[in-house]
């Protein structure tokens, strides 16, 4: 370290001993800002020896953009001398001699001695504690997000399960109550029922007990889709679709449907069950939504992106713009559309289902012209198994 500058200092040993064993960076200005004594690791830690920082003005430390700044500190400084510690919370930066700059936290305290007063300035290197903060303000800010994404799905699932139990008790309560009430009539006049009569009631109520069976099958599906990871595989859909034809018989011979299948299926990659569950929706809903009598044709579609697109197109009167975009929300009917009644549920378990296959679920529709709904799969080329 070299002899400090200025005529002041005369105990130069006992002072240099004392700065050399000071932990950070050492800078003794006097009231003109001239740097007067200097430390070793202020050498290390900004590039210069001591013999090029002696007598220098302190702005040789201090970045370019920052002199001007600097200078109205010094002298507001000067006007009212008073310690200041490290962590002021101050915007800080140093300059080394290669230019490059360095966050700095700076300590000042004043001294005086029989020459005026000096301020000798402890300077610190904060770059790493600056990129913890930051990386912790991050993390903060990341935890904060997610802890709002979070509120914002329970608060969704809550308004979701509220809706889903009233859609699930108007769907399981209709049949019931028809069951309950031909139950009912066949135990009080049963003596007085002639046979055809019998088995009319017998058959509705067997027709809507197969009803409620289905929506239980539906609801155990979707208590499945999203806890459990499913296998998935190449399909064959041929065997699927006549499994959920079989499921639907007794609706197609009520209605008289017309079913149009192909006898041959493009291999898509699925899971067989909730698959089945996905064209029984779409099925039943074509039965019930279509023509009289209904008229459903099934077919498959390939891609260019190397899914195949699965449809059910029917004969009835066709969506409207709006009633499309609201089908497959969760859980939600459309109340005013009478024809419509009662997809809510069961498009919302298409929705999850297929989504959840890596597919996407619409329909195809305009007034008057019959709907075309549709899911796309994955191809057996597709495949990322």
């Amino acid at each position: 370290m070299q002899q400090p500058h200025g005529p002041w200092f005369e105990s130069t040993h006992v002072y240099q001993a004392l700065l050399e064993a000071a932990p950070d960076a050492i800078v003794v200005v006097d009231a003109a800002g001239t740097i007067v004594l200097v430390n070793s690791q202020t050498e290390r830690l900004f590039g210069y020896t001591s013999a090029e920082l002696l007598g220098q003005p302190v702005e040789i430390l201090i970045p370019p953009g920052q002199q001007q700044t600097h200078a109205a500190h010094v002298q507001n400084y000067g006007e009212h001398p008073r310690p200041r510690p490290m962590g002021a919370q101050l915007d800080l930066h140093g300059c080394r001699k290669d230019g490059s700059t360095f966050p700095a936290e700076i300590s000042l305290s004043p001294l005086t001695t029989s020459h005026g007063v000096i301020v000798m300035s402890a300077i610190r290197d904060v770059t790493a504690q600056k990129k913890i903060q930051l990386a912790l303000r991050e993390a903060h800010e990341h935890l904060e997000a997610k802890v709002k994404e979070r509120t914002a799905e329970l608060e969704a699932r809550n308004a979701e399960l509220n809706a889903f139990a009233h859609t699930v008790a108007h769907d399981l309560k209709n049949p019931l109550t028809i069951m309950v009430g031909l139950a009912d009539t066949l135990r009080s006049y049963h003596a007085s029922l002639s046979t055809e009569e019998m088995e009319q009631y017998l058959t509705a109520i067997a027709r809507d007990g197969r009803k409620m069976n289905n929506i239980i099958d539906e609801l155990l599906v979707l208590a499945s889709v999203g806890q459990t990871k499913a296998r998935t595989d190449v399909i064959d859909m041929g065997l699927v679709i006549d499994e959920s034809i079989r499921r639907l018989e007794y609706k197609i011979e009520e209605t008289h449907a017309e079913l149009i299948v192909p006898e041959n299926w493009p291999a898509a990659v699925g899971h067989g069950s909730w698959l089945e569950s996905v064209w029984v929706n779409y099925m039943s809903n074509a039965i019930k939504y279509g023509g009289q009598p209904p008229r459903v044709e099934l077919g498959a579609t390939p891609l260019a992106d190397g899914h195949i697109k699965f449809w059910v197109r029917d004969n009835g009167s066709g969506l409207s713009a709006d009633e499309q975009t609201r089908l497959f929300k969760e859980f939600t009917r459309l109340g005013n559309y009478k024809r419509v009644e009662g997809h809510g549920v069961g498009l919302s378990i298409v929705r999850r289902i297929v989504e959840t296959l890596g597919g996407r679920v619409g329909v195809e529709s305009q007034a008057g012209q019959g709907s075309t709904f549709f899911f796309t799969l994955p191809g057996s080329n597709n495949s990322q198994e």
